[in-house]
């Protein structure tokens, strides 16, 4: 993911998309890849659930220059079951410069443009809506 990352995208785009990915790992997150050829990064939050763990995932990074928010995803996994959350989740998102995710994709998967790391200021937004992604699942 990493080197691919590099290639595809600036290296200021590359370096907010790592601090982000960091970030989420302070905030108790773990990173997991997918096995294509173009190889996508989960953002996992794993929670005990009972005496079995379960793993939910608000956001896949594709290198090649987006960042998929999967609502189609979060409408099988409590708390974002309920359409209430994942819509608060769409305007958080959405008070962050350069994203603005449609009210009719809720159930589905947008995206938008890795570009908009490249900022601190995205970076930091989105991490808080990270922060506040995983408060919600832990309460």
């Amino acid at each position: 993911f990493d080197a691919q990352l590099h290639e595809y995208q600036p290296p200021d785009v590359a370096d907010g998309v790592a601090r982000l990915l960091g970030r989420w790992v302070e905030l108790g997150g773990r990173l997991g890849f997918g096995v294509g050829d173009e190889t996508s990064c989960f953002v996992i939050l794993d929670t005990p659930q009972g005496e079995a763990t379960r793993s939910i995932w608000p956001l896949t990074i594709y290198p090649s220059g987006r960042c998929e928010v999967v609502f189609q995803y979060l409408a099988r996994r409590a708390p974002f079951d309920d359409i209430v959350l994942r819509e608060q989740l769409r305007q958080r998102l959405n008070t962050i410069e350069g994203i603005d995710l449609p009210a009719e994709k809720i159930d589905l998967r947008p995206s938008f443009q890795l570009d908009v790391l490249a900022e601190p200021q995205a970076q930091a937004a989105l991490a808080d809506q990270l922060a506040w992604f995983r408060s919600t699942v832990d309460s």
